[in-house]
């Protein structure tokens, strides 16, 4: 029988989601949502922001108009799993928060297969704002 602190029964590192990925305070989302910066699919909206930290991080908005507690935390959960399980093909330096949309059914199978594409969408639209906030910085 393997002892409680074995090492091997931890997850692996990189499939953990500690407190340092996540936002968790008021002026990280308000930060994320002044950018202006989001993209829709199906499942969810995903606003982004570039970050000085090394690595990207989520915040979850899961509104009481998305439905009962339990319906709520499975759309947390769904959305927490996505974000982990993608983590490393995200572009480092980035703050996600993702809202469930209205109406939508929290379906993992179809938020695996939109995440990726979402991500590209922000990143391109991140990239296009950088370049043209840094020719309007030199024209003037």
């Amino acid at each position: 029988m393997k002892a409680r602190g074995d090492s091997r029964l931890q997850p692996p590192t990189d499939q953990s989601f500690p407190k340092a990925l996540r936002l968790r305070k008021r002026r990280e989302f308000d930060r994320v949502f002044a950018e202006k910066c989001s993209v829709s699919g199906t499942c969810f909206v995903i606003y982004a922001r570039e970050n000085e930290h090394g690595f990207s991080r989520l915040g979850l908005v899961v509104s009481a108009k998305c439905g009962k507690s339990v319906l709520r935390n499975r759309w947390k959960r769904l959305m927490r799993e996505v974000f982990r399980l993608q983590r490393g093909r995200i572009r480092a330096g980035l703050d996600l928060v993702m809202i469930p949309r209205r109406g939508a059914e929290p379906d993992f199978t179809v938020m695996m297969r939109e995440f990726p594409g979402l991500i590209r969408r922000l990143i391109d639209k991140l990239r296009r704002r950088a370049l043209a906030s840094g020719r309007e910085a030199g024209e003037g």
